[in-house]
């Protein structure tokens, strides 16, 4: 990725921020006014080319929260480009894995998850239990998983990033031990960019879970609002704050926004439209 100089200034930023905060806040959840004095981490990048368009604190090291879940779904998808797993591959839980929380799912060793479906579930309501298996399912454990995790952050050059979990799920209350940087996932994004499965994931609006028959929608707001978003993914524990990796197409334009640190949810939002908007507006 190219480290260009920024091409647009803190002023109109702001500009922006404040229009947009105006004309979408009705129409997004948790809406807040945009605080920029509030040390938010954010980045545009052309992913067409890899050059920065604008960037605020994006090598501050902080914890992603669920943005974790994306380097995993690069490394699977890698997997199945390479012919070494398939989609319709059935995933085996050893034991049951009980969600910690109201929006995740209950996985049983009695019952069968396509590869497909548990990959759906981490994209879609960012599943922490399908993480988890699929990690220990496809490296035999979450520690060989985040090993590769590494390994392969470093290969791609993403110089500030380390991970500890294969979900972003803190091990204990209040303690985020994963770390990286704006621009480190942006880098990440790059590469996902370039390999057309993750998309089918992460463009998916809708989940049916099948314990239930219950449907639910993507936490990525950006697939109902912003024109041409079809990824990535968010995140949120208390010390991230609300985090993000946005990217949408237009033509034959592409651009990534990510922001983190947000205080709440629509804020990262409001800021990753506001970044990709100025992203096209750069591109032509």
């Amino acid at each position: 990725m190219q480290m260009d100089k920024n091409k647009i200034d803190r002023r109109q930023f702001l500009f922006h921020s404040v229009f947009y905060a105006s004309t979408v806040s009705k129409n997004i959840k948790n809406p807040v006014p945009v605080q920029q004095e509030r040390k938010i981490k954010k980045i545009c990048v052309n992913a067409n080319n890899g050059r920065i368009i604008f960037q605020e604190d994006a090598d501050v090291v902080c914890p992603p929260a669920s943005l974790v879940k994306l380097m995993l779904m690069y490394l699977v998808a890698i997997r199945i480009q390479k012919n070494e797993k398939k989609l319709e591959d059935e995933i085996v839980v050893k034991k049951t894995i009980y969600p910690k929380n109201n929006s995740d799912i209950l996985l049983s060793p009695d019952k069968k998850y396509s590869l497909n479906y548990l990959m759906e579930a981490i994209a879609v309501i960012s599943s922490n239990t399908s993480a988890t298996a699929v990690a220990e399912s496809l490296w035999g454990s979450q520690e060989k998983c985040i090993e590769e995790m590494n390994l392969t952050a470093q290969k791609l050059g993403m110089k500030n990033t380390q991970y500890f979990t294969v979900n972003g799920y803190p091990k204990k209350s209040g303690n985020d031990l994963d770390k990286t940087t704006a621009k480190d996932l942006a880098i990440l994004a790059m590469h996902c960019c370039k390999v057309p499965l993750i998309f089918s994931w992460t463009s998916k609006k809708k989940l049916l879970i099948k314990e239930g028959n219950i449907e639910r929608d993507n936490t990525n707001d950006l697939l109902f609002l912003y024109t041409g978003c079809d990824g990535f993914k968010t995140g949120y524990t208390r010390l991230a704050g609300h985090c993000l990796i946005a990217t949408a197409k237009r033509a034959n334009s592409r651009v990534i926004a990510v922001v983190l640190g947000a205080e709440k949810s629509g804020e990262r939002f409001r800021i990753a439209m506001n970044l990709m908007d100025i992203g096209f507006y750069e591109m032509g």
